[in-house]
């Protein structure tokens, strides 16, 4: 659990400082005033690695390696507009970002008490000591085929090794190497589709540790009509379907938007 958390130099924040955060925060502004900027940086501070928590899109993946593998003939002379400056406050890269935090001892078991909670991210230039080293972790042959690349580094003070994320014409290509994150995290985006398959794995854990009744009960506030919670397979998928007293249950998400995303919420934190 997060006790206190800093940020310099993301996105709007040139140096944010939260102090005597609890199990449960409310996150309350302005429209454009940092909210979401805030969880990202949470969320990228505890390991998570994914391109679009970093650039906001899910449409920027890897999927222009696979074109390269089939034909030679991919555009990789077009230009784009896509940067890593732009998780930089005011696209500023010559600041590197900083996160740190002070997290409750328990969240930690795997680490010493001295360990160190921070990290640093920064551009990695291409004439920079270990940029080629780095450039191997990519499932890429041919280094000089691309001209453009922009190789991102993530240094966490309390595990030896660096993330590298490459943005590459336009799209995001993955390291081989996926290291540990420092907590379990997760973050909802406000656009994406929520995942069933995923949320029924974690009601089935739930179910095996009999805390089922945490989520019922939350959920009974927004739809007081409903007795129980089960998993049912529809067309090969399992999903969680509710008893709200008619004649034959319906799947969780028929309940609305609202409903999924809070028992994904607490689905998540009960992970």
């Amino acid at each position: 659990m997060y006790t206190s958390f800093r940020v310099k130099n993301f996105r709007c924040f040139r140096d944010l400082r939260l102090d005597d955060l609890g199990r449960v925060n409310l996150i309350a502004g302005r429209n454009n005033s940092g909210k979401t900027a805030l969880l990202e940086a949470i969320c990228i501070h505890s390991g998570d690695r994914k391109s679009k928590t970093f650039l906001r899109d899910q449409s920027y993946t890897s999927r222009m390696l696979y074109d390269y593998r089939r034909s030679r003939d991919f555009d990789v002379d077009s230009t784009s507009i896509i940067s890593w400056d732009t998780i930089f406050n005011n696209f500023d890269t010559t600041k590197s970002i900083e996160m740190s935090a002070k997290l409750a001892r328990s969240q930690l078991s795997l680490f010493d008490e001295s360990s160190s909670d921070s990290l640093e991210i920064s551009i990695k230039p291409q004439d920079s000591k270990g940029f080629d080293e780095a450039l191997r972790q990519f499932r890429i042959g041919d280094f000089d085929f691309y001209e453009d690349m922009e190789m991102l580094e993530i240094k966490p003070d309390y595990r030896r090794q660096a993330d590298y994320m490459l943005l590459l014409n336009g799209g995001v290509l993955p390291s081989r190497f996926k290291s540990k994150p420092l907590i379990q995290s997760d973050f909802l985006y406000a656009r994406e589709k929520i995942d069933s398959g995923v949320n029924a794995k974690r009601f089935s854990k739930m179910r095996q540790a009999r805390t089922v009744s945490i989520l019922i009960d939350a959920l009974q506030i927004i739809e007081p009509r409903l007795i129980d919670l089960e998993i049912l397979v529809d067309s090969r998928r399992p999903l969680i379907y509710s008893d709200i007293g008619l004649v034959k249950s319906i799947s969780l998400s028929s309940l609305g938007d609202g409903m999924n995303r809070l028992a994904s919420l607490i689905l998540a934190m009960g992970e």
